[in-house]
């Protein structure tokens, strides 16, 4: 097997690696490449756009970064801003393949799409190519406002996720994957973005089945709120408008944005909509996304109808209780069925 191998995408050449899997298995990495271009200076919150051309062969042979955040374990501050990657593994470039796209959860505030939780090994055996992302998370990735002049409608970070499906479809048969046979699935909030996608418009002819484990977009844990007062709450600025607040946070760097972010409570009460995540936008753009409540579209009937596998990921409370033992398991389980 090649130890280099090449692959000319829509954007230039690009040169992976050899990997074995768990079960000794050869299969072909390729990792950080761009979807879109980097989210920073004037793009900061604002919709993906495509990915700039390069000139030679980029060395796709390491993962590029997650978004920033703050690690689901350790709590350091991880990731960039300039995080809209993806990595695609392929057991083989020629015979066209099941594609495995997936989307990370972490309460869209963390979580990478990287092989440190998100490798392929138990997948690529199957005969199946393989396809994680990165998209941006937090107030990078779900600030959203109403002032239509700003043009920050919200879910920037789910914006993302539609730009990475989109860049399948243009590229994944040169290694060896089906852009007509693309599974999309997530757990918890990546679950909550698989069903978004599946009640998008813009969305339609992007994959052709889904899975969903621990989460809907019926819940309220992938729901975000209009950003303006979390945020001038926060900053004790009950008064600032929205391009206050927008003019604001692009002076800050990305720390001084995470200490934002960590200044905002998350209460995980199940009634309660998340600080940050996907919003029925409140006034429409070329890059609209979702615009009516997802209940709303359920029961029209226009949505895209793809075969759906519904699960669970076992024991996900665990994580959520050693992260946040200060949440009282008690209380909420009360407020939830005897409010």
């Amino acid at each position: 097997m090649n130890t280099e191998p090449c692959v000319l995408i829509q954007q230039g050449y690009i040169r992976g690696k050899s990997c074995k899997d768990f079960y000794g298995g050869g299969y072909l990495s390729f990792q950080g490449i761009p979807y879109a271009k980097p989210p920073i200076g004037h793009l900061r919150f604002k919709a993906p756009e495509p990915p700039d051309p390069w000139t030679g062969i980029r060395d796709c042979t390491k993962e590029g970064s997650q978004s920033l955040s703050k690690h689901i374990t350790t709590r350091k501050t991880v990731g960039a801003e300039n995080c809209l990657f993806l990595n695609v593994y392929t057991p083989e470039l020629s015979k066209p393949k099941p594609v495995m796209f997936y989307i990370h959860g972490g309460a869209f505030t963390m979580g990478p799409g990287n092989k440190e939780l998100h490798g392929p090994d138990f997948l690529i055996s199957q005969d199946v190519l393989v396809v994680t992302i990165n998209y941006r998370l937090g107030i990078l990735g779900f600030l959203s406002l109403k002032d239509p002049s700003l043009n920050v409608p919200g879910n920037a970070g789910f914006k993302d996720i539609l730009q990475a499906l989109k860049w399948v479809q243009v590229n994944i048969s040169q290694f060896g994957g089906d852009p007509n046979n693309v599974t999309v699935f997530g757990e918890s909030v990546g679950a909550v973005a698989v069903h978004y996608l599946m009640l998008s418009s813009r969305a339609k002819g992007l994959f052709h089945k889904a899975i969903m484990q621990s989460g809907c977009a019926l819940g309220t844990r992938g729901k975000g709120q209009w950003s303006t007062p979390l945020i001038a709450g926060a900053l004790y600025l009950k008064d600032a408008s929205d391009k206050d607040i927008l003019n604001m946070l692009h002076e800050m760097t990305n720390e001084q944005i995470l200490q934002l972010q960590q200044m905002i409570p998350d209460t995980y009460y199940p009634d309660v909509p998340r600080p940050f995540g996907i919003v029925q936008e409140s006034y429409l753009t070329k890059h609209t996304i979702v615009s009516e409540d997802p209940l709303h579209i359920i029961q029209s009937g226009n949505y895209n109808s793809v075969p759906l596998m519904l699960g669970y990921s076992a024991r996900e409370g665990y994580l959520v209780d050693a992260l946040y033992g200060e949440i009282k398991a008690c209380e909420n389980f009360q407020r939830t069925f005897h409010p």
